[in-house]
């Protein structure tokens, strides 16, 4: 595991499962449901609707990755995309990330990594048993100030039918920070690691 990626996500972990205790059950994600784009032949789902969960944060909190918004659209694969309030920089190593955590805390991190402004990462990395899957880079997108990332489906698949998620921005140049790197998260700030709930049975509308 490459140096910056890992040092972030032990981090978050850390702070996940040493920080949070019971999560908190106040902080509910808007959600929608909406049809979802066909489905081929050759690539058949049981998916036949997409939910998404998104969640908002405060501008001016997060330096030079600073997340506005992030959101997980659910349907035969998971779609994850990050708004921040400038162009992802061309001059540091940055990433984006999304933790999605079972009720037994079971963590699932979801990433994409650029260095230079050129996509370096795209992984799946789930805690226990902290087993990396290496994605495709086309896989990830950066649009200026939206980032989008897709993982298969079998990054949160085993979690569960209730678990919760939250969002995550860090960049190389910010790790003289206190909490370890963190630059935002949302919701909730990045010390904090904050998360709320993604539950597509809650979601039939």
């Amino acid at each position: 595991m490459k140096p910056f990626s890992g040092f972030s996500m032990l981090t978050v972990v850390a702070v996940l499962i040493t920080g949070c205790g019971e999560p908190d059950r106040k902080a509910e994600p808007t959600g929608h449901a909406e049809t979802a784009p066909p489905v081929s032949a050759a690539t058949p789902s049981k998916v036949v609707s997409a939910t998404t969960s998104e969640c908002k944060d405060k501008r001016g909190d997060g330096g030079p990755m600073d997340l506005v918004s992030a959101s997980i659209r659910m349907s035969d694969s998971v779609l994850v995309t990050a708004e921040l309030a400038a162009p992802l920089p061309r001059n540091d190593t940055v990433s984006v990330g999304v933790l999605a955590q079972s009720r037994d805390y079971d963590v699932s991190l979801l990433v994409g990594t650029w260095v230079n402004g050129r996509a370096t990462e795209h992984y799946v990395n789930k805690v226990p048993p902290d087993s990396r899957d290496d994605l495709p880079l086309s896989g990830i997108h950066d649009n200026g100030r939206r980032v989008t990332m897709r993982f298969p489906i079998s990054a949160v698949d085993d979690l569960g039918d209730s678990w919760r998620w939250g969002a995550w921005t860090n960049a190389l140049s910010e790790f003289t920070d206190a909490t370890g790197g963190d630059v935002d998260a949302c919701p909730g700030p990045p010390a904090g690691m904050g998360t709320q709930r993604f539950d597509p049975t809650d979601r039939k509308d």
